[in-house]
C-alpha cells in the first residue's frame, strides 16, 4: 500500500467519526511537534525512575536486535 493511499484510507475513516477541518493541511505539522513534544515528555518522565529506565532498556532490546548489553 502505498503511503498516499494509506494517508486517505486512515483519513477516510477518521472523517466517519470526526471530520477534519478544512484548514488540516496547513496544521497538521503544528499537530506533529505537539505530538512529538509531549511522547517526549512522556519519556522523560518515564527515564526518571530506575524501574521506569529498566522497562525503556526492555523495549529497546526487543525493537533493536544485537543490542543485548545491560544499560
Amino acid at each position: 500500500m502505498t503511503r498516499e493511499r494509506l494517508r486517505r484510507t486512515f483519513r477516510d475513516a477518521y472523517a466517519k467519526h470526526g471530520p477534519l477541518t478544512d484548514q488540516y493541511d496547513s496544521r497538521a505539522p503544528v499537530y506533529r511537534l505537539c505530538w512529538i513534544a509531549q511522547s517526549v515528555a512522556n519519556y522523560v518522565h518515564v527515564v526518571q525512575t530506575a524501574r521506569g529506565r529498566t522497562q525503556l532498556w526492555r523495549q529497546c532490546r526487543r525493537l533493536l536486535p544485537g543490542c543485548d548489553r545491560s544499560p
